[in-house]
């Protein structure tokens, strides 16, 4: 019988935090059940805080929740929103018209 191969859990995802490059971290973040508001958005997304912040007060806006003063995320809920975001807002170059600037 060939022995087979070991699915990581989320303990032993969460147990590599700091131990790799910036290149390893969304694997990192996406093993924890919750995410903050810097780790969604500057760690995740790169995105600054001005923008999440009216990204955050639109009405689709990623569902955060409070414990005390601070943001959280589900990660299962960050990654619906960002694939609802991603499916309904496709990126579409513009095509430059000869004459046209």
């Amino acid at each position: 019988m060939e022995p087979t191969a070991k699915e990581p859990t989320i303990t032993d995802l969460a147990s590599l935090v700091g131990k790799y490059d910036a290149s390893t971290l969304p694997l990192q973040l996406m093993a924890k059940p919750a995410l903050s508001w810097s780790e969604f958005w500057q760690e995740l997304l790169n995105i600054p805080d001005s923008t999440a912040n009216q990204v955050a007060r639109q009405p689709d806006g990623p569902p955060f929740f409070l414990i005390g003063r601070r943001r959280f995320i589900r990660t299962e809920d960050a990654r619906a929103w960002i694939d609802r975001v991603a499916d309904s807002r496709r990126y579409v170059p513009r095509v430059n018209v000869k004459g046209k600037s």
